[in-house]
């Protein structure tokens, strides 16, 4: 949690930014999660180690009576995440359709293309634990695809 003062602009920015890469999960303003402890955080937050009443690191679980789930649902955008992983699936389907003699451009663009989708959706996912992850989620689906068209692709250039 954080209440950097408006002065202090550049350094909020920086801070958002930061949470963002790591893929923390934006609850409200200034609160900010993450299902595991990281690492990096007290390095990298250290310039306000001492100072409570501007940032406020804490590991906490749900009370009795609150839910997980919605604390996911409410930090993480899971319908833009799957719209994502859905985009991937379709893209991952279309390799079984590159034939044995594709040309070498097909299969090039088809490649970029498939890299292109694949990092998109990651980026946006936090990777949550299995124990977190929402109903509906597409992600380990769609890694799924991915192993079963690429390997697709190498036993069918593996033929040539």
């Amino acid at each position: 949690m954080f209440d950097l003062p408006t002065r202090r602009q550049s350094a909020r920015v920086r801070l958002i930014r930061w949470l963002r890469q790591r893929h923390f999960g934006h609850l409200q303003n200034s609160v900010w999660i993450h299902p595991e402890p990281v690492a990096q955080l007290r390095e990298a937050l250290k310039e306000w180690a001492n100072d409570a009443e501007t940032m406020t690191v804490m590991e906490a679980s749900c009370a009795p009576g609150y839910s997980n789930a919605a604390i996911v649902v409410g930090a993480w955008d899971f319908k833009k995440i799957n719209r994502a992983y859905e985009e991937y699936l379709l893209l991952a389907a279309k390799a079984s359709q590159l034939t044995r003699g594709a040309a070498s451009r097909a299969l090039a663009q088809w490649l970029r293309q498939e890299r292109a989708a694949w990092l998109n959706a990651v980026d946006l996912d936090p990777l949550l634990p299995q124990a977190l992850l929402p109903p509906g989620y597409l992600g380990q689906r769609a890694a799924a695809a991915r192993q079963d068209a690429l390997a697709t692709l190498r036993e069918r250039l593996g033929q040539e």
